[in-house]
Formats: C-alpha cells, structure tokens, sequence
C-alpha cells in the first residue's frame, strides 16, 4: 500500500498544484487508452480543454492517483450532499489488470477514513 499516493487538484495563495498542461495530459492518455469516449459518454466532454474545465468546476473535487510514483488514473467526486457524492474512476491502460482493484480500494479507503476523521472533530 506505501507504493500509492493520491494527491488532490487544489489551488494554495491562488496557484494550482498542476499545470493546465499536465490535466490536458490525463485527457490525451484517456484518449490514447481508449476509456475517454465511455468515462465522458453523454456528458460533453469530448476534447482536452472541456476536461480542463470539468476540473475547475466549483464543488468538483479531483484527484490523482499515483503507483509506484507513476500516475495510474484519476478519479473525481461531484453532487456532493450530506454523506453523499458521486464518485467517478479512470485508470490508465499500465495500471490494467495489475493494480486497478488494489489502487482503487486505497482510494476509497482513505476517502473513507477521512470523512470518519471529519465527523469526529
């Protein structure tokens, strides 16, 4: 489990964390992996600046997902209601197979623990 990172998209003093290229990027490797057309079915997502947008949109919360320091796939949680959320997984083509069900169980894991962390505060 140490071999897996998330880190959040966020901005700190008014920059954010990743380039405006490098989220392009993750659309290009969705793209190149085959999964953009079935994540973004009927959504209008459809090139790598409506992705970018999608990423800034107010009350979306979007992170990557990192194996072994290299990025495995992204994953976003949106309508969030009281103990409530969607939450959407994109894996990339390397990490098929291999380690999709364990970095996506790590994911949902620390969401999990920190909500628990927050309603004990």
């Amino acid at each position: 489990m140490s071999d897996y990172a998330i880190v959040p998209y966020t901005e700190v003093d008014g920059i954010k964390n990743y380039s405006d290229s490098f989220i392009k990027s993750l659309y290009a490797r969705m793209v190149n992996d085959g999964t953009a057309n079935s994540v973004f079915a009927g959504v209008g997502i459809t090139n790598e600046d409506d992705f970018l947008a999608m990423t800034k949109t107010e009350g979306l919360h979007f992170h990557v997902l990192y194996c072994g320091g290299n990025v495995s796939g992204i994953f976003w949680l949106n309508r969030l209601q009281y103990r409530w959320a969607q939450i959407h997984f994109c894996f990339f083509k390397e990490a098929w197979g291999k380690e999709t069900v364990p970095l996506g169980n790590y994911a949902l894991r620390q969401l999990l623990e920190m909500g628990s962390a927050e309603r004990h505060i």
